[in-house]
């Protein structure tokens, strides 16, 4: 269920990268929708809330390995991902 999970914080993400705040009712939604255990459900809530949290140092972290390209020129779910790695 772990694929799943990564995946659900991705979804999660891309949202929150339209909208600029927290969903706390999409989290729940979506931890609803599969049927996920208690670490998945932890590792949900403190991968969106780790990212969303500092969004702007991650930004930067992924913008100062850009050359020659700005961050807003990225294909989102490419910044999204490279946000969760990083």
């Amino acid at each position: 269920m772990r694929k799943i999970a990564r995946e659900t914080v991705f979804k999660l993400l891309f949202e929150h990268s339209f909208l600029n705040e927290r969903n706390t009712e999409g989290v729940e939604l979506l931890m609803l929708a599969d049927d996920f255990d208690d670490d998945d459900k932890a590792y949900i809530k403190a991968t969106y809330d780790g990212v969303i949290s500092s969004v702007d140092s991650l930004k930067d972290k992924v913008a100062s390995h850009l050359e020659n390209y700005r961050i807003e020129r990225l294909y989102r779910p490419d910044l999204i991902v490279l946000m969760l790695a990083t």
